[in-house]
């Protein structure tokens, strides 16, 4: 735990872990549907003594408040935790504890102890609302996750954004929304159909990965799995005829120091599974997009005239300024407010053109050439100012501006556009699938995706969606407990469904006992299905 903030130093606390209750993890994608497409909040638990046997030998020691907690044990700090296994230390999980991730158990009967549970990065996202990003052209899925992560406080430890397929026309039009972080990262891995993560690996205690829709496709094998055997269960440096090398001081023999590699698999070792028959089948794919199209506009136009006060200031100077603030709107017929990129700032005699009456006839050059404007582009507005100085005049004079233009490119977003792609007619009926692809603007994409969906679902296949396993019954079970994590592809076997084929893995879960021993589980996502 780190009690003095992210910057402090890190004090293990195994020592005050009640190993009689279980330490228990979930985190990751907890769904392989086709709209799975983001991690849910990951939780980590634990419990601490809280009783006169802890390291402190104080009860409360881990009751916030209490005249004896522990500096700095409270809720928002980051808690790590990792398994220690042939010497090599494993990272599982970072994260933070919540405003209710501490539970006190009370009472001099009772067991005297703290409950923690620990929340990750995923958590973050989810409640927190930010500002919308600045408005974007050109972007890719990871590209917009990267700016909408950009507004939050807390960032994660490491990132890895892959490979997107589509540049998307814009984003973040509308500056005066607040966005839910994840919501929004949802929104672009949908468009994408890619995946959003948090993964674990030996260099990273967290790693917030975005996928393209292709990743996986270009992730043909199993992952390798290295392992370094523990020393106690190496075997011993032989003789020809046989004998062991005894070490120099007599105390023991001269083990091997053995390593080997092998491709992630399970072979009907698992204690549990759960496998389905006909589940997520879909012979109608539903999609909606957004069209959206630009093009040179005159984003606001003033065909009246506004009234533009000078004064002389000083004797030798005449001076004004005068402040405008105009919502675009197309002279051409849009009825409604738009977007204006590429905005130019209004230029004299151009844009505008001061006269000294209200008939505006007469010459106007010798008025406007003194004026300036000054402008900001707010995406849905200009907000800027005329400023006219002309020292060669000294008296107070009321212009009139006409004409008054706003030039740039408009930017128009039009009524979102469903989409139907029907398969095969099935005696099971109609079942569709509705995929929300905000910043897809036509229809080609989300033809192809729908496509693909309709080949992979619209007819019933066993495929398995839950695999639990003990990581203790070898070292190959327990090598892939500890390295195996989220996007990591494995070949799987089970005798009695008769499945033989690879899966991703989509999400994570372990408990650990009080005598080490461990179950994990993943939840899968046939390699088949990633193949666009």
């Amino acid at each position: 735990m780190q009690f003095a903030g992210t910057a402090g130093a890190w004090t293990d606390v195994t020592d005050d872990v009640i190993r009689a209750t279980p330490i228990t993890c979930t985190y990751g994608i907890q769904d392989s549907s086709p709209l799975a497409r983001v991690a849910s909040t990951g939780t980590f638990n634990f419990s601490l003594d809280n009783s006169e046997l802890n390291s402190a030998g104080l009860v409360g020691y881990y009751s916030p408040g209490h005249t004896n907690c522990r500096s700095g044990f409270a809720a928002g700090i980051t808690v790590r935790f990792s398994v220690i296994y042939g010497g090599i230390s494993y990272p599982k999980f970072y994260g933070r504890i919540p405003a209710t991730g501490i539970q006190i158990i009370p009472g001099a009967n009772k067991e005297r102890k703290t409950l923690v549970e620990v929340r990750d990065f995923i958590e973050q996202c989810a409640i927190h609302e930010i500002d919308s990003p600045a408005f974007v052209q050109s972007k890719t899925a990871a590209e917009l996750i990267q700016l909408i992560l950009a507004e939050q406080s807390i960032q994660p430890l490491a990132t890895d954004y892959k490979t997107c397929e589509d540049t998307f026309f814009s984003a973040f039009e509308d500056q005066s929304l607040k966005l839910n972080c994840l919501s929004a990262i949802n929104d672009a891995c949908l468009s994408e159909f890619g995946y959003a993560y948090i993964r674990h690996d030996t260099n990273n205690f967290e790693k917030f990965v975005v996928e393209g829709r292709k990743t996986r496709t270009g992730i043909t094998s199993a992952t390798t799995i290295s392992v370094s055997t523990p020393i106690e269960l190496c075997g011993y440096l032989l003789k020809e005829d046989g004998g062991k090398f005894q070490l120099e001081d007599g105390s023991g023999y001269i083990k091997l120091d053995e390593a080997s590699v092998f491709s992630a698999s399970f072979d009907n070792e698992q204690y549990d599974a759960v496998i389905q028959n006909g589940n997520d089948l879909y012979n109608s794919v539903i999609t909606n997009s957004i069209p959206k199209e630009y093009g040179t506009a005159i984003l606001y136009f003033n065909s009246g005239y506004f009234p533009f006060e000078t004064y002389n200031v000083g004797g030798t100077n005449r001076m004004g300024t005068i402040s405008y603030e105009y919502e675009y709107r197309d002279i051409f017929g849009a009825a409604s407010p738009f977007l204006g990129i590429d905005v130019i700032n209004p230029v004299a005699t151009v844009d505008f053109k001061l006269y000294n009456n209200t008939s505006g006839t007469g010459f106007f050059s010798q008025y406007t050439s003194p004026v300036t404007s000054v402008s900001t582009n707010y995406g849905n507005k200009i907000v800027g100012s005329l400023i006219y100085a002309d020292p060669s005049q000294h008296t107070d004079v009321t212009f009139y501006v006409f004409g008054f233009q706003v030039r740039g490119t408009a930017l128009k977003s039009y009524s979102e556009v469903t989409s139907e792609y029907v398969g095969t007619v099935s005696q099971f009926g109609k079942s569709s699938l509705t995929i929300d692809m905000p910043y897809q603007i036509g229809t080609v994409i989300p033809s192809s995706i729908a496509g693909t969906l309709l080949t992979q679902y619209q007819n019933p296949v066993t495929r398995t969606e839950n695999i639990t396993f003990h990581a203790n019954s070898s070292i190959q079970n327990m090598m892939s407990f500890l390295v195996l994590d989220i996007g990591d592809r494995f070949t799987y076997q089970e005798i009695v469904s008769g499945i033989n084929e690879d899966y991703f893995i989509n999400g994570v879960n372990f408990e650990i006992y009080g005598n080490n021993i461990i179950t994990f589980g993943y939840k899968t996502k046939q390699a088949s299905l990633e193949v666009f």
